[in-house]
C-alpha cells in the first residue's frame, strides 16, 4: 500500500473504527481487486472484528496474489489456526520463516501451533529462534554487535549465544525489552515447552527470568505460572503434561 493509504488506514485503526477501516479498504479494492497488500490489511481488520472466515479468505487471496511475502503466509496461517486448521497453519508458518528467517512472529506462531499438536521439542526450537531474532533486532537497533547471520534455515549459527536456554539481557537493552513485553512472552512459551517435556526446573528458571521483564497482565499470568510450577516441584512425584497456560 502507498504511504498515504497506510496513513489513512492507521487513522481509522487508531480510533478503533473498524467499520470505516473496512469500508476504506474495500473501496481501494474496487479499483484493483487483486491488490495483495490491501487484501492482507483487510484480512487483519476482519480478524479484529471477529470475522474469521472473511479474514481467512482475504489472507488466502493476498497469498495467491503474491506468494513471495512471508507475512502473507503467516497471516493466512493465523486465520486457519483460529478456524481449527492447526496442521495447515503449521505448513504456512514453516514457509513464512523459510522465506524470512528473522520473522519473529512467524517462529512464535509456529511454536504455539506445535505445542497445540503435542510437539514440545519442535516448539522449543521455534521459540528459541524467535527469541534470538527478537533480541538481535533490539541489539542491532542499539548498535550493539551481534553474531553474523548464517546460511542455516533459522538464519542463526548453531552456536549463536542467543540460542542458549537462559540469556543475560544487556543492561542497554533492558528498557526496550521491558517496554515491549515480547521477550517475557517468549520466555513464558519456552517454559510451557519444558513443562510438557517434564523439565519443571527449567520451566521455573525461564518463568523467573520472564518476570524480570514482564508488566501488567503478562506479569500476572507469569506469576500464576510460577506458582503452579513451584507447587508441582514440591510434589515428590510431580509429573508434567498439558500446561493450562498454553496460548
Amino acid at each position: 500500500m502507498e504511504r498515504q493509504e497506510l496513513d489513512m488506514l492507521r487513522g481509522h485503526l487508531a480510533r478503533h473504527d473498524y467499520d470505516e477501516a473496512e469500508r476504506y479498504l474495500r473501496e481501494l479494492l474496487g479499483a484493483r481487486p487483486e491488490r495483495a497488500s490491501v487484501l492482507y490489511e483487510l484480512g487483519k481488520v476482519l480478524r479484529a472484528r471477529g470475522d474469521l472466515a472473511g479474514a481467512a479468505e482475504c489472507s488466502r487471496k493476498a497469498l495467491t496474489a503474491d506468494p513471495s511475502k512471508a507475512e502473507y503466509h503467516q497471516a493466512y496461517g493465523v486465520a486457519l489456526q483460529e478456524l481449527g486448521r492447526v496442521r495447515d497453519a503449521i505448513e504456512l508458518y514453516a514457509e513464512a520463516v523459510r522465506l524470512k528467517p528473522d520473522l519473529v512472529r512467524g517462529w512464535n506462531a509456529l511454536g504455539t501451533a506445535l505445542l497445540l499438536t503435542g510437539e514440545p521439542n519442535r516448539a522449543l526450537g521455534a521459540f528459541r529462534i524467535a527469541r534470538a531474532h527478537y533480541l538481535r533486532g533490539v541489539l542491532e537497533l542499539l548498535g550493539i554487535a551481534v553474531p553474523p547471520p548464517s546460511g542455516d534455515p533459522s538464519g542463526l549459527a548453531r552456536d549463536d549465544p542467543l540460542l542458549a536456554n537462559v540469556i543475560v539481557v544487556p543492561p542497554e537493552a533492558a528498557a526496550i525489552v521491558m517496554a515491549e513485553g515480547e521477550y517475557a512472552r517468549l520466555m513464558r512459551h519456552l517454559a510451557h515447552c519444558f513443562v510438557d517435556l517434564g523439565d519443571l526446573e527449567r520451566a521455573r528458571v525461564n518463568l523467573e527470568q520472564a518476570l524480570d521483564f514482564a508488566a501488567g497482565d503478562d506479569r500476572l499470568a507469569i506469576e500464576d505460572d510460577v506458582a503452579w510450577v513451584k507447587e508441582r516441584l514440591r510434589r515428590p512425584r510431580a509429573r508434567a503434561g498439558g500446561h493450562r497456560g498454553h496460548r
